[in-house]
């Protein structure tokens, strides 16, 4: 109903066409990589592999490309977040990893990927805050009941939120 009476809401209006400025940049970023001749290498960028499949559609790979862009970010944060924490919280994981940085990085602050391939105690420390702290529980929620649960040696209260 809004959208078909833009012009009585202005915020509506600018909604619009804010979601119409983002199509214009994927659909430029499409533009760009068509005309870089990417698609005719063997480069495996995520522009180059989305030109590469047929989506019978110039609006969906469009919107593949805003999925890229803008979803994940909070997902991402959320793990850095985690992981930084994981790290700092811990003299002996920070000085270990302090030394694979040195060895790899050496005097550079920017790591490459090739670097991060030879960095796999940074992969761990992110594999293990991801773990420890996913970003979406990968079980389902259960209440325990209205007597205390006994797991090992933890007592979970009851009506206590579990993730199975």
């Amino acid at each position: 109903f809004r959208k078909h009476l833009s012009f009585l809401f202005p915020e509506v209006r600018q909604a619009w066409e804010t979601v119409e400025a983002f199509r214009r940049l994927c659909h430029n970023i499409l533009e760009k990589g068509r005309k870089s001749g990417v698609v005719d290498t063997a480069e495996h960028s995520l522009i180059a592999e989305i030109l590469r499949v047929d989506y019978g559609d110039e609006a969906f790979r469009a919107a593949e490309v805003m999925a890229f862009l803008f979803a994940g970010h909070d997902t991402t944060g959320h793990t850095m977040a985690w992981t930084a924490a994981g790290i700092l919280g811990n003299d002996r994981i920070k000085r270990r990893l302090q030394k694979e940085l040195d060895e790899v990085m050496g005097d550079r602050e920017i790591p490459t990927y090739s670097d991060l391939q030879r960095m796999p105690y940074l992969q761990a420390c992110v594999h293990e805050a991801m773990r420890k702290w996913p970003v979406v529980n990968s079980g389902t929620i259960r209440t325990t009941r209205t007597e205390p649960v006994k797991v090992g040696e933890y007592v979970i209260p009851p009506n206590t939120p579990v993730i199975v």
